[in-house]
């Protein structure tokens, strides 16, 4: 389980990174998106989490501050959701049982 980080300041590390969600949960990964021709950053970052829980930790600090601000999103295998819509779908779920 994934989320998005759109409007990372071009300074951000993925040690900054990591040293900010590290409380959320296990991080498996931390990839700073990158122009494949300068390697320059692009002012984005996906971080991957071992568990779901550390995705919902994760997506509550939508806005804190590394080196600029963040924006957070929720990124699944079915596509790309606001924090609104991953929110309604869990909500659904717990009610329902079945996952949407």
């Amino acid at each position: 389980m994934s989320i998005y980080i759109g409007n990372l300041d071009y300074s951000a590390t993925e040690n900054d990174l990591k040293s900010v969600f590290i409380c959320c949960g296990d991080i498996l990964r931390v990839t700073i998106i990158k122009n494949m021709k300068t390697g320059h950053p692009k002012g984005a970052a996906f971080i991957e989490f071992m568990h779901r829980e550390a995705v919902k930790a994760a997506m509550k600090m939508s806005g804190t501050q590394v080196n600029g601000e963040l924006n957070l999103f929720y990124l699944d295998k079915l596509g790309f959701f606001s924090h609104k819509s991953s929110i309604d779908s869990d909500k659904q779920e717990a009610k329902t049982g079945k996952k949407t």
